[in-house]
């Protein structure tokens, strides 16, 4: 779950296209470098027949990061 929080962390992308950033962050061994057989071993796989638990997974990262994100104000400056 950490790999999915850190690959939404620095893309800020949600699924499909926050697929394409854990495969790129694999691809790389950006987090901790850990590649596709490294984070297989850690319940992360990126096989066709996985897309469906893969999505739950990015998902529930998805809705816990935006609940604890605290809301911005914005006020508009006179001028």
């Amino acid at each position: 779950m950490e790999f999915v929080r850190f690959c939404y962390r620095r893309s800020g992308v949600t699924w499909p296209e926050l697929y394409d950033e854990m495969c790129a962050t694999a691809a790389r061994g950006t987090y901790h470098g850990l590649d596709y057989e490294a984070l297989a071993t850690f319940g992360i796989s990126f096989a066709l027949t996985e897309m469906p638990r893969l999505a739950a997974m990015t998902q529930r990262v998805v809705d816990e990061e935006r609940a604890t994100r605290v809301p911005v104000l914005r006020v508009a400056l006179a001028g």
